[in-house]
């Protein structure tokens, strides 16, 4: 019964990691579909786009880093909260 389960949790995480790759793809496709087609409308050079490409990788990943950051302070916060109450409570 208990290996059923497991069997059960592994194939909806292999299901779930499937539809993610299937999504990503799909996002990269129209994406460099979007940027060839901006290559030619604005008549951007070679260099150029990869310049942007670099650039936009660049703020996505600080914007994600800033996200990370801001997330583990909270956690970090509200940890020391619930430590202090509880050193609190216990004394008489």
């Amino acid at each position: 019964m208990k290996s059923r389960t497991i069997l059960g949790y592994t194939l909806l995480l292999l299901y779930i990691f499937v539809a993610f790759m299937v999504i990503a793809f799909l996002t990269r496709e129209i994406v460099i579909f979007f940027l060839c087609r901006c290559f030619d409308a604005f008549k951007l050079s070679r260099s150029e786009m990869i310049r942007l490409i670099v650039y936009a990788g660049i703020a996505t990943t600080g914007a994600w880093l800033s996200t990370v950051f801001a997330n583990l302070v909270i956690h970090i916060k509200s940890s020391r909260g619930k430590k202090s109450s509880s050193n609190s409570s216990d004394k008489p």
